[in-house]
Order: C-alpha cells, then sequence, then structure tokens
C-alpha cells in the first residue's frame, strides 16, 4: 500500500514539474516585447560631437587659431543646447576659466542630417606659455538634453604653442597663401527630383604659395517642412553631394572643376527653389585670409510624387471601447500608401500610455516597433500583433500609432501619420 501510495506521488510531483516548465516558458515572447517596448518609450536623443579640427597644428602666442567642430545628434530634440570649446593642458581638466566659446545650438539644426560644421577664430593670448595644449569640444554643456548617453560628449584634439624667432620667421610671412572660388555653374538650373545636375565653377590661386592639396565640396540645402502647432514651417538641411579634390594647383593659376549629382528624391521643394553651395578648403586646412569660400546659387526643384503613409486600426481586442482581457490585448492594423509614389522600407510604432490621476499622459505601458516594406501607390500592409498587458495599469489607455516613425521619406500629408485609440483597462477580477 505504501509503495503505491509512493508511486502516485512522484507521478504528481513529475506532472506538476512539467507544468512549471511550461509555465516559464510561455511569458519569454511577451517579456522579449515589454523590453523592446520599455526601450522605445524612452526614446532619448544622443548628441556627440562627430568632427573637431584645430589649425594650425603649431601656432605662436598673439596669433590665431582656426577651430571647426560639428555636433551631431541621432533622434529628435526636445530643445536647443550648447557646445562650449575649451583650451586646457589637459583633455579632462574643463571649465569656466578654460573655455573660449560657446555656441547656441537650436533644437531644429540638427534633426535626421549631419549638421553643417561651425567654425570661429580665436587669437592666442601675448603672454601664453609655450607647450602642448588640447582644444576640447563639449556638446550639451550644461546638461540640458536628457540623453542615452553622456560619456560621447566630448572630443579633444591637440595642438602646440610655440614662441617663433621674428628673424627666421621673416622670409615665410612674405609668401601670401590665397585661393577662392569664382563663377558657379548648375546645369539645368531647372531639374525634377532623381535628375542628374552638373556643378562647377573655376579654383582660383590668387597667393604666392603652390597649393599642395585641398578640396571643394559640393552641398545642397533644402528647407524640410516641419510642422509645430499645427502650423508649418521650415529649417534648412544640408545633403552633401559630392567632394572634388584639388592638387598641385600653381600661383596665379585658375582650375575649372565640375561634378555630376543626382537630386535626392525625398528632397524638400518649397516656392523659392534650393540652394547649391560649393565650399572651398571645408577643412579650414589652408591658413589664407578669406573669411568665406564659399559660392552659393539657386537650384530649381520641381516635386510632383510623393509616398504618404497613413495607419488605420481594423480590428482590436477592445472594440467597444472596453478591454475584456487582463492578459494580451490584440490588434490588428494597416499601413496605407496613399500617395502617388512608392515609399521607402520605414518604421511604424505602436506605443501605449495611461492617465494618471493627474490627468496627464505617461509612457508607462510600452509598446513595439515593426518594420514596414516598400508600399506602391495605393496598396497596403498588415501588422496584427498581442501585446502583453498583464502589467497594465487600471483606467484610461490610449494607443498611439506612428508610420514613418524614422522620418524617412518628406510626405504631402504629415499630419496624417498618427492614429490614436481610446480604451478603459477594468480593474483584474480575482
Amino acid at each position: 500500500m505504501s509503495c503505491r501510495l509512493l508511486a502516485t506521488r512522484y507521478h504528481l510531483v513529475g506532472a506538476w514539474t512539467i507544468i512549471l516548465l511550461i509555465w516559464t516558458m510561455l511569458p519569454s515572447a511577451a517579456s522579449d516585447v515589454t523590453q523592446s517596448a520599455t526601450s522605445l518609450v524612452i526614446e532619448k536623443p544622443d548628441l556627440t560631437m562627430g568632427e573637431l579640427l584645430v589649425s594650425p597644428s603649431s601656432v605662436a602666442p598673439g596669433q590665431k587659431l582656426r577651430v571647426r567642430f560639428q555636433p551631431r545628434c541621432v533622434g529628435k530634440l526636445g530643445g536647443g543646447f550648447y557646445v562650449d570649446i575649451h583650451l586646457t593642458n589637459y583633455p579632462r581638466t574643463v571649465n569656466d576659466q578654460t573655455r573660449i566659446h560657446r555656441a547656441a545650438i537650436g533644437a531644429g539644426y540638427l534633426i535626421s542630417q549631419p549638421t553643417f560644421p561651425l567654425s570661429f577664430e580665436y587669437t592666442v593670448p601675448p603672454n601664453k606659455a609655450s607647450g602642448d595644449y588640447y582644444i576640447v569640444a563639449v556638446a550639451d554643456a550644461t546638461n540640458a538634453i536628457a540623453e542615452k548617453a553622456e560619456s560621447n560628449n566630448t572630443l579633444a584634439k591637440p595642438f602646440a604653442i610655440q614662441r617663433i624667432n621674428a628673424t627666421a620667421a621673416a622670409p615665410a610671412s612674405r609668401l601670401r597663401t590665397s585661393v577662392k572660388l569664382a563663377n558657379l555653374r548648375i546645369n539645368p538650373a531647372s531639374a525634377r527630383d532623381g535628375d542628374h545636375v552638373v556643378v562647377g565653377c573655376d579654383v582660383i590661386n590668387d597667393g604666392q604659395t603652390r597649393i599642395a592639396s585641398t578640396r571643394v565640396s559640393i552641398v545642397l540645402w533644402d528647407q524640410e517642412p516641419v510642422i509645430v502647432d499645427s502650423q508649418t514651417t521650415y529649417q534648412m538641411r544640408a545633403h552633401p553631394m559630392v567632394s572634388i579634390p584639388i592638387r598641385d594647383l600653381a600661383p596665379g593659376s585658375t582650375l575649372p572643376v565640375a561634378a555630376g549629382i543626382r537630386v535626392p528624391w525625398n528632397i524638400g521643394a518649397p516656392a523659392g527653389g534650393d540652394t547649391i553651395k560649393a565650399e572651398l578648403d571645408p577643412e579650414e586646412l589652408l591658413h589664407e585670409p578669406h573669411a568665406d569660400n564659399g559660392l552659393s546659387g539657386i537650384l530649381d526643384i520641381t516635386v510632383a510624387q510623393r509616398p504618404d503613409l497613413k495607419p488605420s486600426v481594423e480590428q482590436n481586442s477592445a472594440g467597444s471601447g472596453q478591454m475584456d482581457s487582463t492578459v494580451a490585448f490584440r490588434m490588428s492594423l494597416v499601413i496605407v500608401n496613399v500617395g502617388d509614389r512608392a515609399s521607402l522600407p520605414s518604421v511604424c510604432k505602436v506605443k501605449f500610455q495611461h492617465r494618471g490621476t493627474d490627468g496627464q499622459w505617461a509612457n508607462m505601458l510600452g509598446g513595439a516597433e515593426h518594420e514596414i516594406p516598400v508600399l506602391a501607390p495605393g496598396t497596403f500592409y498588415r501588422v496584427e500583433h498581442a501585446y502583453d498587458a498583464r502589467g497594465w495599469f487600471s483606467g484610461t489607455v490610449k494607443m498611439i500609432i506612428t508610420a514613418d516613425a524614422d522620418e524617412r521619406m518628406i510626405e504631402p500629408n504629415e499630419r496624417n501619420n498618427v492614429e490614436e485609440r481610446t480604451f478603459i483597462k477594468p480593474q483584474p477580477h480575482y
């Protein structure tokens, strides 16, 4: 009798073990969704110093130092920030006493594209001691932006301050370095997005020294439409096109240069056209007197077709407005291209918010991110997904669906990218 009871007990233990193993495996998919959704909710930007150039690499007290810097951002900024430039003996020691320059960067300056580099000149104090120094650039110097990573905001470049023998330097100082651009040519002057355009200009060495190496950078500037408080405004955006190398340019000579570019199809084209800019020596490695080595011209771009993505909810498990499940929230949505041009591969984000007792919405319930393939005009893509709702707060829940969440495309209607639905999650029954 005791043996039979013992056998029965072992069978029960084995059955419970199997059930526990299955139970531990079940929430794994839901937990993955919750973890990925938690990272999506934060959506913090990340500021870095993408470029820092200092010229010349050795300078005497009283002479000018040229500093060129380029902050970059991944993600969207909620406001502006400062970039501080410091001169210091030690790259990790910066404070108000070492700061030599501060630049204010607006929030719209860094959206989705690299910034156009900024630069300034600094005169080394006449009584500055000789030695090895660093120019240190610090993005978000006042910690105004909450970022994904705070440790990558600083970039340092070494240079030297050396006193020069005036007698030995006299012959070299009489040789003047000067190079400039002239006669910007844009052919054709009008184009459609996707067309080829030839941009050319003349590089003139009107100095007394041979230019061993430099380059001409061709940049297309457009005005990107941005909707703020239901009002459409435009902000400048740079599209680097091509770099033309210049080598061995003798004094007094002129070198015609040209390069072909393709107009980006996602260019913004409000009335008035877009700007083509040719910039000589963009790194400012040549120590020459011209303050602005750039030429600008207008390229009239015509854009007739655009993709236009619009999300809509087909069905969900709270169709009546009342969530009938405390475990899973099921949803089927479609992304439709209502435009007249095929879209790029894009991202659709779904997130859920909870309204607190103070009436404010908070990103506390997670969400998910879905890859949307290329959609021809008039076609759609369906997404079906289930969300783990066990950890959600009871009360009012808002679902927000955003098409083209990574903003890869400029669309004729940016307002129809977002679809919202509100539900009530009841108290769980135990």
